[in-house]
């Protein structure tokens, strides 16, 4: 069980590396990237609070406590998820991207 958590960890960190370096090179390019980022910062920080949340598993009750780093973040991590915007309203925005894109081509 702990290799798949680990396993799982390590899924989700190199999906956010490969949004977020895609992302950034959108922006690179000179775009705005906003549907890219819309999309990196839910991705992201739901993916934080799954690998933050596997961590606090694998630590077992020493993950809770404010002792431990894992537990600092861990009571931090809920408000991550808000920092720029709840992820409701970013994926919003890139349904209603999604729906243009489809009635672009519709047309």
């Amino acid at each position: 069980m702990a290799q798949q958590l680990i396993a799982d960890n390590e899924i989700d960190l190199v999906a956010s590396r490969a949004l977020l370096w895609q992302t950034v090179a959108q922006v690179a390019q000179g775009t705005k990237g906003t549907e890219e980022l819309s999309r990196a910062k839910v991705f992201i920080s739901e993916a934080t609070g799954r690998i933050v949340d596997r961590a606090v598993q694998l630590a077992g009750g020493a993950g809770v406590t404010e002792e431990s780093v894992i537990g600092l973040i861990y009571a931090d991590i809920r408000a991550f998820r808000i920092y720029d915007g709840p992820s409701e309203a970013h994926r919003a925005a890139i349904a209603r991207r999604a729906l243009a894109r489809i009635q672009r081509a519709s047309a």
